[in-house]
């Protein structure tokens, strides 16, 4: 079996700002500078002998490249105890149509998810000795954090690889999307 997702990659730039910023928690796990990315389908686990149909539909989706912005940051979790905090996306009617697509299109591998899609990148995971304080005062530190704008011009297929040092992500397939 293995574990897959689809994500929107970011420039090496963009992870080093993202990195910096969640260098200023303590007490957390940050994500990897390499593995920040944008989920855009959690796939599961999935048979291993299904990986060329997966990427048969990967590669079959045709959409044009659009543009994404960082504007935010929060946090996922109960009121006062965040488990995740996270860097927000602009509302995107490009990528909510793109993640409409990609649910119907993957259908067949995975149920199409119930809850509303809000795009984010996992900056860093709550440890059980966080000060919830420390994430209030990180999120009013960074409230107005922003970065430039970017395009989008392809899609990644990633295996998530799990052990007890986290999970190390593989590309295994990418999909671009039409530039005009």
């Amino acid at each position: 079996m293995m574990r897959l997702f689809l994500a929107i990659e970011l420039s090496d730039k963009q992870k080093e700002e993202l990195f910096n910023i969640a260098g200023q928690l303590r007490h957390v796990r940050k994500v990897p500078k390499h593995q920040l990315h944008i989920t855009v389908k959690f796939l599961g686990e999935q048979a291993s002998q299904d990986l060329h149909r997966i990427v048969e539909t990967l590669t079959a989706i045709r959409y044009p490249a659009f543009d994404l912005q960082v504007n935010s940051v929060g946090s996922f979790g109960r009121s006062g105890r965040p488990g995740v905090i996270w860097a927000g996306i602009s509302r995107s009617r490009e990528l909510e149509t793109l993640h409409k697509i990609i649910e119907l299109s993957f259908k067949p591998f995975a149920a199409i998810e119930k809850r509303r899609f809000s795009p984010h990148i996992t900056l860093a995971r709550t440890q059980k000795d966080y000060n919830p304080l420390e994430a209030e005062d990180f999120l009013t530190q960074y409230k107005d954090f922003t970065l430039p704008p970017f395009s989008v011009k392809h899609l990644t297929l990633f295996e998530s690889i799990l052990s007890k040092h986290g999970a190390e992500h593989v590309k295994l397939a990418r999909c671009e999307l039409a530039t005009t």
